[in-house]
């Protein structure tokens, strides 16, 4: 018996059936590598300073700090508090490196006082944006959101910063 060529409807069937077999063979391995990415450990450096800082117990931040689309308030607040302490820990940082690159030039002072104004701006920044929570339990988490946002979004800028190494970098752009 002689085999009828496949039709057109027929090929792309199978080219279908090919394609769902190779992704229902990688799903397995994708969960498996998410699983990974989310089970990492909190990083003790921003556990430690959390709890000195916030009253949290280490055990609570441990539990929480990857807990933000968890739908629980508590955890969420908490998860908040973490990445805040996080950027905040890394703003410290690299504030620290680009202070120490224009130490003793006039554009040390000018850099103390730019990031003095830029605290005061986050802190009114996001009193101004959480207001609309203020009495409510969420009102802590967005206020933490929009300071981690903020900080992320300067540590940013100071990075451009830490690649200046001569006293007549900055401004130069």
């Amino acid at each position: 018996m002689e085999q009828q060529p496949t039709s057109r409807a027929g090929f792309a069937l199978d080219i279908t059936l090919a394609a769902m077999r190779r992704i229902l063979f990688c799903l397995p391995v994708f969960f498996a590598l998410c699983s990974l990415v989310h089970a990492a450990d909190p990083d003790e450096r921003v556990v430690r300073a959390l709890s000195q800082s916030s009253g949290l117990s280490d055990q609570e931040i441990r539990g929480n700090y990857n807990a933000c689309d968890s739908g629980v308030t508590r955890s969420m607040t908490v998860c908040a508090a973490y990445q805040n302490r996080a950027e905040d820990l890394r703003l410290n940082d690299v504030y620290r490196e680009v202070l120490k690159n224009v130490k003793g030039t006039s554009a040390e002072k000018k850099l103390i006082k730019a990031q003095r104004a830029w605290l005061a701006f986050r802190a009114a920044t996001c009193d101004y944006e959480s207001d609309g929570w203020t009495g409510g339990s969420g009102h802590g988490m967005i206020e933490l959101s929009c300071l981690s946002t903020h900080t992320r979004d300067r540590v940013k800028q100071l990075e451009v910063y830490t690649q200046c190494k001569q006293p007549t970098c900055p401004g130069e752009w």
